[in-house]
């Protein structure tokens, strides 16, 4: 599979937004993706900007409803994903969608109660009518992982791609909820939240066995992605890095996005 870069933008304010698009802007050659963080306050102790109309108007992509109705694909800046680190994912993910998000990525922690680290009283909703509805509007799904969180806690809901619970799944009673398959996964390198953490080695291991279990599924990294560890990422499984603090901190954005390029090109 094709090793890809993506650009993240996680900004705590409008101006800190356009002030980070703007160097993405520059990149060259043009990113095909561009990833935007979307941090609630409740999911993890940190809130960014979250107001999907103003920044549709920015990357030039909201839907009109006319093109909503004819499934038209607006014109857009770039293409963008959204990484939902919210305790409500069905709410913020029409909302990004109506902006005209590609691939929306949520974290299924908020339906596994259990793990101590989170304390939500909220509810989340449906697991099911989530990938339902993004499915519906022709967006890519995914599930997002904190870097604690074991990757054996997706086969509770959903089989992935190759799972024989998937192909068991049109067997069911009609009773049951069928399995449904991810398009991608994304793993955390990093607690979620701010930027700059440095990246947790233990990923590594998740990210190996993702890859054996599920040889033809995306796998993209975020958090704590730098160059020092991008190519044991990608050779670890890995076929997206998300990158922000490595470019936006970096004195000349443009050359380490060139290295970052040079890296995944070793694995084409």
């Amino acid at each position: 599979m094709k090793r890809e870069i993506i650009p993240v933008i996680l900004a705590k304010n409008f101006l800190d937004f356009k002030k980070k698009l703007a160097v993405i802007k520059t990149l060259k050659p043009k990113p095909r993706w561009i990833q935007i963080d979307v941090v609630d306050g409740k999911f993890a102790p940190f809130k960014t900007l979250a107001n999907p109309k103003k920044i549709a108007i920015l990357l030039g992509s909201r839907r009109s409803l006319a093109s909503e109705k004819r499934r038209l694909k607006p014109a857009a800046t770039f293409d963008f994903e959204v990484d939902l680190m919210v305790v409500d994912p069905l709410q913020h993910a029409k909302a990004w969608i109506q902006a005209g998000a590609k691939r929306i990525l949520f974290h299924v922690e908020v339906f596994h109660k259990k793990i101590p680290s989170l304390k939500i009283r909220e509810e989340p909703g449906e697991l099911w009518d989530i990938i339902k509805y993004i499915k519906s509007r022709g967006v890519e799904v995914g599930p997002s992982l904190n870097a604690a969180t074991p990757i054996g806690i997706l086969e509770q809901y959903l089989a992935l791609p190759g799972s024989r619970k998937l192909q068991l799944a049109y067997h069911t009673p009609r009773r049951l909820k069928p399995a449904a398959t991810f398009d991608c996964i994304l793993l955390l390198g990093v607690n979620p939240g701010r930027s700059g953490q440095p990246f947790q080695r233990h990923v590594l291991k998740k990210i190996r066995a993702l890859r054996k279990k599920y040889p033809h599924l995306p796998i993209e990294v975020d958090g704590g992605v730098n160059l020092s560890n991008a190519e044991e990422i990608l050779k670890a499984g890995a076929t997206r890095i998300a990158t922000a603090s490595a470019l936006h901190n970096a004195a000349s954005p443009q050359v380490a996005y060139q290295k970052f390029l040079k890296v995944a090109d070793k694995f084409r």
